[in-house]
């Protein structure tokens, strides 16, 4: 029976990639492909022969044949052990998961079994498994947010406590694209919608803080971060998303910036009371160097005060003695050019062949004794105030440069042919 029936009737089963089996009513193997021997583990025609139950392990023999005498009273092709898992035994007693499905020969007197390995199958089905266990775990452990969505089905899966974190009651939040978008506040939607679009189009993590509103009307921030993990017509579709909520973050955050505030508005208001109380206390003391409280001095102070704020030449005039050179010094004080120095120069103690020279400085050579180029009092006090007492003691011929001078802020040292620039007052 076994050498016929492998001749012509079964000789197209070689060509099939799973295991085939042929069994008599009795249980006995009469034909087996190739693929069957090597799947079992056997020499190639030694299957031939064998019970079935050879090939079936012990705890799974009394269903298999319960199986196989309802089959044999109503034969037609079905799947074998549907929704439990159907296991074989190889020849080295090794079990092995198989997916099993059956059919009558034309007599009826034989059963074809096809039977395929499903240990890969198995295999990455127990694993997807774990691995989901384990994400679960992990998401549940964490403080934060996971999501997971399909752009197309519209469908947001959540691993979290979405509901409780945003006031709703247990799994009533609508698992649903529109209505997590809906939550978004208004004036970050736009931003939200945006981002969303050039990750579905190219991919681009996700990254972005909003605020989802609460059942009590208030709103929560939250700082998202996002990776597609699926493609659907070269456009991305699964998403999947971790959310933070940064809500005390940006509470303290915004507390501590008013607090950063008010404490610059207070060194501000204390810096202006400082000055105010600085002007207070030098008019008060009389400027320092100055003492005297009469109506004429007070009103000479004030004066002080006015023009040293301006840019202007100052005239004073009075006796010596009188503390011209101190009403000098406060009005240098109280300048904006109070960094640079305060030059003075009395006019009285100069020699007269030498006035120009100390005033605007000379060249090399520029007269017997002249050594080295020296630079004159106007350019020591460049960016500050000269001031000239007794200038009216000057040489008539020495008037008008000096005008040039305190006017135009240009000079010629004596003997030189280059103009020189200066800011003084």
């Amino acid at each position: 029976m076994g050498t016929s029936m492998s001749g012509a009737g079964f000789t197209p089963f070689e060509t099939v990639p799973d295991a085939i089996l042929v069994v008599g009513r009795d249980g006995s193997i009469v034909h087996a492909n190739a693929h069957a021997d090597r799947l079992f583990g056997y020499e190639h025609g030694r299957l031939v022969g064998l019970t079935l139950d050879s090939l079936i392990p012990k705890k799974h023999r009394k269903p298999h044949a319960q199986f196989t005498e309802k089959f044999f009273a109503e034969p037609t092709a079905r799947p074998m052990g549907t929704g439990r898992e159907l296991r074989a035994l190889r020849s080295d007693g090794r079990e092995f998961p198989v997916e099993i499905a059956i059919g009558p020969t034309e007599d009826s007197n034989c059963v074809v079994t096809v039977i395929r390995d499903i240990s890969a199958t198995v295999r990455t089905r127990d694993e997807l498994r774990h691995s989901e266990e384990r994400f679960r775990v992990a998401a549940a452990s964490t403080a934060d947010l996971i999501w997971e969505t399909d752009i197309l089905a519209e469908t947001v899966d959540w691993f979290g406590d979405i509901d409780g974190l945003l006031g709703y009651d247990p799994g009533s939040f609508p698992r649903t694209l529109d209505a997590w978008v809906k939550s978004i506040h208004p004036d970050d939607r736009d931003q939200v919608n945006r981002l969303v679009e050039r990750i579905v189009e190219t991919g681009a993590d996700f990254h972005a803080r909003y605020r989802v509103r609460h059942t009590d009307g208030t709103y929560r921030h939250w700082e998202d971060r996002a990776q597609v993990t699926g493609w659907v017509d070269g456009k991305g579709n699964t998403i999947v998303g971790s959310i933070t909520d940064i809500t005390d973050r940006v509470v303290a955050e915004q507390k501590l910036e008013q607090a950063l505030s008010q404490v610059q508005l207070l060194k501000e208001r204390l810096e202006a009371e400082s000055h105010y109380l600085q002007k207070e206390i030098k008019s008060s003391h009389n400027f320092d160097e100055i003492v005297g409280n009469s109506v004429a001095m007070m009103a000479t102070l004030y004066k002080v005060e006015q023009v040293a704020e301006t840019d202007a030449s100052v005239l004073l005039l009075g006796e010596t003695g009188t503390g011209k050179e101190l009403l000098a010094r406060a009005i240098h004080a109280r300048s904006s050019r109070k960094g640079r120095p305060l030059i003075k120069v009395d006019c009285t103690t100069l020699p007269p062949g030498l006035v120009e020279s100390e005033l605007f400085g000379h060249e090399k050579g520029a007269f017997t004794g002249a050594h080295e180029s020296k630079p004159g009092r106007f350019e020591l006090a460049d960016g500050g105030t000269i001031f000239l007492d007794e200038v009216g003691e000057l040489p008539i011929d020495l008037q008008g440069k000096l005008l040039r001078a305190i006017q135009e802020g240009e000079f010629k040292r004596l003997g030189g042919l280059r103009e020189q620039q200066v800011v003084v007052f």
